[in-house]
């Protein structure tokens, strides 16, 4: 909610989107809650198990945009794992939520949206939205977001206290980069990345997102060129260059000693080869741990790799409910289909016995 992140959001989105701002104020005339509202096109069924996206594929053969409706969200029309609703302590969530259901609703009603939805809370915000269920709303598991919380002070330091076969792994991943003579470049001047950040670069982000099981949004080149001027010297983009030419990339940003992986870029031509994205994972998780961050965020995808990494999990929701009758109907009807329970991967364990006993701590994070 920060508004220079609102105003990257808005500057680069708003032709796949309509983004509203709401406060809400007490008698005294103090904000006491806000949020944001956007209407997108998605994809219904990004959130579906394995067996129902197969099914959707072949289907979609015959009718393109089937399941591809207008959503009114509360939230923002890109996903970071992030909510776009906050309560200050003399907020009284239920009276709140009812007064922007019903605003979401017209706005929906307006924007031809099918389904309202709230999103990605923790586990910290159900109390306060507990009052969305008496207003017709389920709530749904999205994609948990992945969590590196162990005090490193630096790759070498958390490579040294791994498991044998773990250290082995990740060591003949890198000896790949090595051995082909690819380079990790960081950069973290705006202008530098807006000049380097061309269409053809952009074209490994879009590879990224086609290969995705869950595609909400695609961001244009100028999101992420905004992006960098809004948060000078705190968003990074790293990458696996070659002679010149870069392979793969991922972005970052540092606010408030929050540490977060944004979006990757590969080239699925040499990626199995060289290993890019474990590499490029690898890369970023080392400049975090050198950052000092309190908190660093890897994202909400490749689960079975992230818990690898020695990452841990924190589950986030969604809440939803149909804007019109059919669509609470469809609802009612395919909700188990649509929504089954997410797998739930488990943080392995991955550290040596020294490491687990406390004989070798680290001091990167506060």
């Amino acid at each position: 909610m920060d508004p220079r992140f609102l105003a990257c959001v808005e500057s680069s989105i708003t032709s796949a989107s309509n983004i509203w701002y709401v406060l809400f104020y007490a008698e005294s005339g103090a904000v006491i809650a806000s949020a944001c509202l956007s209407n997108l096109q998605v994809d219904l069924v990004i959130v579906a198990g394995p067996g129902v996206q197969r099914a959707m594929e072949k289907l979609r053969k015959l009718i393109p945009s089937l399941m591809y409706m207008n959503v009114m969200f509360c939230g923002q029309p890109v996903s970071l794992g992030q909510k776009n609703l906050l309560f200050t302590p003399q907020a009284r969530p239920q009276e709140i939520l009812a007064e922007l259901d019903e605003l979401m609703r017209k706005l929906a009603h307006k924007e031809k949206g099918r389904f309202l939805v709230y999103k990605e809370h923790g586990d910290n915000d159900i109390d306060d939205l507990r009052s969305l269920g008496q207003l017709g709303y389920r709530q749904v598991e999205s994609l948990e977001m992945y969590i590196f919380d162990e005090p490193f002070e630096d790759f070498d330091h958390y490579l040294s206290n791994l498991n044998s076969h773990y250290r082995y792994d990740i060591r003949r991943s890198l000896r790949k980069l090595e051995n082909a003579g690819v380079e990790v470049v960081r950069w973290t001047d705006a202008e530098k990345i807006c000049e380097l950040y061309t269409e053809e670069l952009h074209k490994l982000y879009l590879a990224v997102v086609e290969r995705s099981e869950s595609k909400l949004e695609i961001l244009p080149p100028v999101f992420f060129h905004e992006l960098a001027r809004q948060f000078p010297g705190q968003v990074a983009l790293t990458g696996l260059v070659k002679d010149g030419q870069v392979l793969g990339f991922n972005w970052s940003i540092l606010t408030d000693a929050k540490y977060q992986f944004l979006f990757c870029g590969i080239d699925y031509g040499v990626n199995n080869k060289l290993d890019l994205y474990f590499n490029l994972m690898y890369a970023e998780l080392g400049y975090a741990l050198q950052s000092s961050a309190s908190e660093i965020k890897v994202g909400q995808t490749a689960a079975h790799f992230k818990t690898r990494l020695g990452c841990s999990h924190r589950p986030l929701h969604l809440f939803i409910k149909g804007a019109g009758v059919f669509t609470r109907v469809l609802l009612k009807l395919c909700f188990r289909l649509l929504f089954p329970p997410r797998e739930q991967v488990q943080k392995a364990n991955i550290y040596n016995t020294k490491y687990k006993a406390g004989e070798n701590p680290g001091q990167g994070l506060s």
